[in-house]
C-alpha cells in the first residue's frame, strides 16, 4: 500500500507538469502575437515612410495631376456624344477599379489647357490624348440659354494669338467625354 507521501508526490509531480505546460503554452502564443504585433508596425512604418510613386502604381490607362490628386482616364471616349450622354458615360465608367467617375466641371478641364505642349493637334497637360480636341464639361451656362454647357477645345492656343478656348454650346452638340476622379479635399 502506498503512503500518503507517496500519493501527494504524485499529485504534486502532476500539478507541476500541468503548470508548466500550461506557462509554456502561454510563453508561446505571448511570443507568436508580439512577432504578429511587430511585423505589422513595420509595415505600417514602411508605408509611411515611403510612399510609393504614383506612376508605379497607377494603371496605364489613367493619369494623376499633379497638386491636386485627381485622376484622368487618359483617352476620352471616342466618338461624338451630346452633354448629357457624355455625363452619363462618366457615371457609367468602370476604370481601374474604381466606378467613381465623373464629367469635370469647366475649370478642371481649363486646368488642363497647356499652351506650351501639344499633343499632335491639342494642347493639353499630363499623358492624356484626346481623339477629337472638344470635350464637355460639367457646368452648365443657363445665362445663355435652356440647354448650354461649357466645353473646352484643347486645339485652340490662347497663347497662339486665339481668343478663347472655352466657351458654352447647346447640350445635345456632339464632343468628347473626358472623365476624372476626385483629388485632394
Amino acid at each position: 500500500m502506498s503512503s500518503w507521501k507517496d500519493r501527494f508526490s504524485k499529485i504534486s509531480q502532476r500539478y507541476v507538469l500541468g503548470v508548466l505546460a500550461s506557462l509554456c503554452l502561454l510563453l508561446v502564443v505571448v511570443v507568436l502575437a508580439a512577432g504578429s504585433r511587430q511585423a505589422d508596425r513595420d509595415v505600417e512604418s514602411q508605408a509611411q515612410a515611403s510612399p510609393p510613386d504614383a506612376e508605379t502604381i497607377l494603371p496605364a490607362t489613367t493619369w494623376l495631376e499633379p497638386g491636386t490628386g485627381r485622376m484622368w482616364a487618359k483617352t476620352d471616349n471616342g466618338s461624338d456624344i451630346a452633354q448629357p450622354e457624355a455625363a452619363e458615360y462618366c457615371r457609367n465608367l468602370a476604370l481601374a477599379g474604381f466606378r467613381d467617375w465623373r464629367l469635370p466641371a469647366i475649370g478642371e478641364l481649363d486646368a488642363l489647357f497647356d499652351g506650351g505642349t501639344t499633343d499632335g493637334r491639342v494642347f493639353i497637360k499630363g499623358d492624356i490624348h484626346l481623339t477629337s480636341p472638344s470635350v464637355w464639361s460639367s457646368t452648365r451656362s443657363p445665362e445663355h440659354g435652356q440647354g448650354t454647357a461649357w466645353s473646352l477645345n484643347f486645339a485652340q492656343d490662347l497663347y497662339q494669338g486665339s481668343d478663347q478656348h472655352f466657351g458654352p454650346i447647346e447640350t445635345r452638340q456632339g464632343l468628347r467625354a473626358l472623365c476624372v476622379r476626385a483629388g485632394k479635399e
